[in-house]
């Protein structure tokens, strides 16, 4: 009994992460990196489909969004990660940035100039600036 209550409870961290970030499954689903059929698993309680190495990078997700949970640190870290590694790094200028993240060339405009942005483009331009984080990643 003693080892079930030291487990992490990733259902209830996945839906307050859906919840703050206002996502749909499908798309926490590829936040996590996890097939259709484990990840409903998983939201359903049955932790035993993941493997260890699954385990691993669902925690350190789960903790990375847990910890850019609040919209404005989120936004932040986009507007760092785009002007730090997006620009600098890989030289890509804010059309092409707009197209990778989905979103209006102005939009990222607006961010850099830090000036409001409209909240479904802003929502948007978070989700897609993690999915491009964890690609850039895996790929280097």
């Amino acid at each position: 009994m003693m080892a079930k209550s030291k487990k992490k409870n990733y259902t209830s961290r996945i839906n307050n992460v859906i919840d703050a970030f206002s996502l749909e499954d499908k798309q926490m689903r590829k936040l996590l990196n996890l097939p259709k059929e484990k990840y409903e698993l998983l939201m359903h309680g049955n932790q035993g489909v993941l493997t260890d190495k699954q385990r691993n990078e669902i925690e350190k997700r789960l903790n990375y969004f847990e910890s850019i949970g609040k919209h404005e640190d989120a936004l932040k870290y986009t507007k760092y990660f785009i002007e730090k590694t997006l620009k600098k790094e890989y030289n890509l200028p804010n059309k092409s940035i707009a197209k990778l993240c989905n979103v209006k060339k102005k939009t990222i405009k607006k961010l850099i100039n830090s000036k409001k942005i409209d909240r479904n483009e802003e929502r948007n331009l978070i989700l897609n600036v993690l999915q491009l984080y964890e690609t850039l990643k895996s790929v280097n």
